[in-house]
């Protein structure tokens, strides 16, 4: 989710009760103690109007998970959880519409219990007494899926399978730099495992600190930095995936041409062929050197221009981002009607004022404004101020949670197209978008940055807020029809349905339209080879 609303110029209020223990709430994003406050989200408010021409609604509550009622469940195995407590909260991903119907109350689809194996000869028995009962099972690893990968098929009685007991880093070689992870592992604890050995893995998609190594690598997550490895199936070496039919081990090694890659076949497969238990991953040195600029342009093709040049150039950013002139204006970033790139570079050999100079030499040949860069070494002064916008970027999408509870939309979608498609996708985004926002909510707010970017094409990466009609379940409906607006624009003028955010169940039939029948009967075929009795995520990419 990008960041509506949240910059160096506006700060929430975070209100942390330290005589409680941290805890993720039931239905919006993140923890409970850092949901805006009241009085913030009525500042949140006065922001909104003031700056986006939006007017929010009085705040809400989300119904508290003491008042959800569930269905009662006859499931009785003692390793199984069939709390409330634990199915509500393995209910959901963190899609718009799982969020909607979960400050309502909604948990329908709740899973009938929840499975938390701490070994592979643990996960293998829940596999053969899912088969012997007829039940379905649906992997959970940090339950942040955006495309409700991690909801149970209502046709189907389904438990939850939690990753979080396969955790931890289990090996460091630092010879080679790579390190064996368990799949349960989450962002934050594989960082603070690695950098004592002076490593980082170096992915951090926004939902960093709520994922895991295993939800990353089975939907492809793509991480926060530009260029090169942007990807997380570019760190694996090999992996280990369970399925139904038994354990599976790819390759060992650094690179090899002997038939499909195995790795790139598990990678993106969401969970529908086996349990991804681990991975051996590629690491890096943690940088030492850091450069950062920020460029202005008053014309959006002159930044356009600017950014395929530096794409091309072989300089490969760590940060090229690239904020249209209304993305700028919601961060609070230019009020001037200004374009902004940001960039950055990073290295744990060298400083790095040659890269960043020719950087900056081609956006001025393209018209671009920019006082000089800052540049850091990170065992000096200035370290902890360079690391200021990975917290301002992980903290993003508290607050589409806080506009909901205020009657305000606020989502995103993403693709990638060429550089020289960009221009036609581009305005057919704008001027469709425009439209149907028009006509489902009477006004909206649309903009676009480019996150990541290749020498053949770009990301962009659109958000868009409104106010909504209603705060009932018919809100969905008008959620429903904005987004398929926006993946049949994509899918009609050149570009992917998604970059990074996986398939799921949101983007499953699109997808099969972009994949072809054959490539899914293919990939149908995989899945009975894996899974012969289909029990993994039915609904979910197949």
């Amino acid at each position: 989710m990008s960041n509506p609303l949240i910059s160096s110029g506006y700060k929430p209020i975070v209100l942390v009760n330290m005589t409680q223990p941290k805890r993720r709430s039931h239905w919006a994003w993140g923890w409970e103690h850092k949901m805006p406050s009241i009085e913030e989200r009525h500042r949140l408010a006065e922001l909104l109007e003031g700056v986006l021409g939006i007017k929010a609604g009085e705040v809400e509550e989300a119904v508290p998970i003491q008042a959800v009622e569930l269905p009662g469940t006859e499931l009785k195995a003692t390793w199984l959880d069939t709390t409330n407590d634990a199915r509500i909260r393995h209910t959901y991903g963190r899609s718009w519409p799982d969020l909607m119907r979960g400050f309502l109350g909604d948990f329908g689809p709740a899973p009938l219990a929840v499975a938390t194996p701490s070994s592979t000869e643990e996960l293998e028995k829940v596999y053969d007494w899912a088969q012997d009962s007829g039940v379905k099972v649906q992997i959970y690893g940090g339950g942040t899926s955006v495309v409700g990968g991690v909801e149970c098929d209502p046709e189907y009685p389904t438990i939850s399978l939690d990753t979080s007991n396969l955790s931890g880093v289990l090996e460091i070689d630092k010879t080679s730099r790579g390190a064996l992870i368990a799949a349960g592992a989450f962002g934050p604890d594989i960082e603070d495992a690695l950098r004592p050995h002076g490593l980082t893995l170096r992915h951090f998609p926004q939902s960093f600190e709520f994922s895991t190594l295993g939800g990353w690598i089975a939907t492809r997550s793509g991480g926060h930095f530009a260029t090169q490895r942007t990807h997380i199936e570019d760190f694996v070496q090999w992996m280990e995936v369970v399925a139904p039919c038994g354990a599976v081990r790819t390759g060992e090694y650094p690179a090899s041409g002997a038939g499909p890659d195995m790795n790139r076949v598990f990678a993106g497969s969401e969970g529908t062929m086996g349990l991804i238990t681990k991975a051996w991953m590629r690491l890096q040195e943690r940088p030492r050197y850091k450069a950062q600029a920020s460029v202005k342009f008053a014309a959006w093709n002159d930044a356009i221009a600017a950014l395929r040049a530096i794409a091309q150039s072989g300089l490969n950013p760590a940060n090229a981002r690239l904020l249209d002139s209304r993305e700028a204006l919601m961060n609070q970033v230019s009020f001037d009607g200004s374009n902004i790139l940001v960039l950055g570079f990073e290295s744990a050999d060298r400083p790095l004022a040659a890269q960043m100079e020719r950087a900056l030499e081609i956006a001025r040949d393209h018209h671009g404004q920019c006082d000089g860069a800052v540049y850091i070494d990170t065992n000096g002064p200035g370290a902890k101020e360079s690391e200021r916008w990975k917290s301002a970027f992980l903290d993003g999408p508290y607050m589409q949670s806080a506009l909901l509870t205020m009657g305000v939309f606020a989502d995103t979608f993403e693709t990638a197209v060429t550089w020289s498609g960009f221009e036609r996708l581009h305005n057919a985004v704008i001027a469709n978008m425009k439209d149907v926002l028009k006509r489902t909510c009477g006004r909206g707010f649309l903009t676009c940055r480019i996150t990541h970017i290749y020498p053949d094409g770009l990301a962009p990466y659109y958000t868009w807020v409104a106010p909504m009609p209603t705060r009932d379940r018919s809100a969905i409906e008008v959620w429903k029809t904005i987004k398929d607006e926006a993946m049949k624009t994509l899918r009609t003028n050149g570009g992917t349905i998604t970059h990074h955010h996986a398939v799921g169940r949101i983007h499953r039939d699109a997808w099969h339209q972009e994949a072809g029948p054959h490539s899914i009967a293919a990939l149908d075929a995989m899945k009975s080879s894996f899974d012969p009795k289909h029990i993994l995520n039915p609904g979910v990419l197949l």
